[in-house]
């Protein structure tokens, strides 16, 4: 069996430090040795048989402390100027999205490979579905929050008589339509993903997407962004979007909350025509599409760890 290094910002409270925990139990779960290492607090990093960097390759110095380095790369912060001349140290990348082996194909050949990952599992079959839309935004800027809050504003000043849009984030608006929650616990989480049948998760870009996957698995009915990586996880909601602007290696996408985009005819040009759609469906529907969520959620799961355990495979 192998030690690793899992370099990366193992306390930031939210994807990256889910990466870190992940690829440790994966690491672990297969008979390896892994040891999490910040990448700004790097000075007690140990000598091992493989560094895996997740996001950052940095310090670059940490890659001389294994002879095999792998990276699990997010393309919207992979800051190319600075880290590609590093890309012939990196033995093998381990692409989380298809989006994400399109770009690095380009950059490493046949040494970038896809992966997938796999999120937290938060179902609780127990817990009493209701028809209320949720939001997790996070401490993210790019889960398209602002879209949201102008989908629940305009169904607050036309009636609709829904009830409020729970948002999840660490800031906080006043916004008519809405009911917010801070910082919660990973309980209160499992308990608000499996309350709300419907998830909203109309993203510019994902790294991976950890809120929409764990929409996924709770078996909601998640209504997404027709663009990828987001359109890669099958949704059966996707709002048209159009191309808004690069975000380094990623390219960012963006719905319209309450008009249809240009030149589109099909049924969810908008973020407020997909909520109407949910809200129409009949129940027979709704549970159907939750089933199918989770069973993606499921399906993808073990495709993950069947691949990821090919890839740290040590030559």
């Amino acid at each position: 069996m192998a030690s690793y290094n899992v370099i990366t910002n193992t306390a930031n409270g939210c994807g990256l430090q889910r990466d870190a925990e992940i690829a440790c139990e994966r690491l672990e779960a297969l008979g390896h040795t892994a040891r999490p290492v910040h990448f700004l607090h790097a000075t007690g990093a140990e000598r091992a048989d493989c560094n895996l960097w997740l996001e950052v390759l940095q310090p670059y110095e940490l890659l001389d402390l294994a002879p095999c380095n792998l990276l699990v790369p997010n393309p919207e912060w992979w800051f190319a100027e600075r880290w590609n001349p590093l890309l012939p140290r990196i033995d093998g990348v381990l692409c989380k999205t298809r989006d994400a082996e399109t770009i690095f194909r380009g950059l490493v050949g046949e040494r970038a490979c896809y992966t997938g990952w796999e999120a937290r599992d938060l179902y609780d079959p127990g817990v009493e579905r209701r028809r209320a839309f949720i939001h997790v935004a996070g401490k993210s800027s790019a889960k398209g929050t602002a879209q949201v809050l102008q989908a629940a504003a305009a169904a607050e000043r036309k009636g609709y008589g829904w009830p409020p849009v729970t948002v999840v984030s660490y800031r906080h608006m006043r916004v008519p339509g809405t009911r917010w929650l801070s910082v919660i616990s990973t309980e209160e989480m499992r308990q608000e993903l499996n309350a709300h049948r419907f998830h909203l998760c109309p993203s510019l870009y994902e790294g991976y997407g950890h809120a929409l996957h764990e929409a996924q698995g709770v078996g909601a009915v998640v209504v997404t962004t027709d663009a990828p990586p987001m359109s890669e996880f099958g949704a059966p909601l996707q709002v048209r979007a159009k191309p808004e602007r690069a975000m380094r290696l990623g390219r960012c996408w963006q719905v319209s909350a309450t008009h249809a985009i240009e030149g589109r005819a099909e049924a969810e040009v908008s973020l407020l025509a997909a909520m109407e759609r949910c809200w129409a469906a009949g129940e027979e529907t709704l549970e159907a599409w939750g089933r199918e969520a989770r069973v993606r959620f499921e399906q993808d799961r073990a495709g993950f760890r069947k691949r990821f355990t090919e890839a740290v495979r040590i030559p």
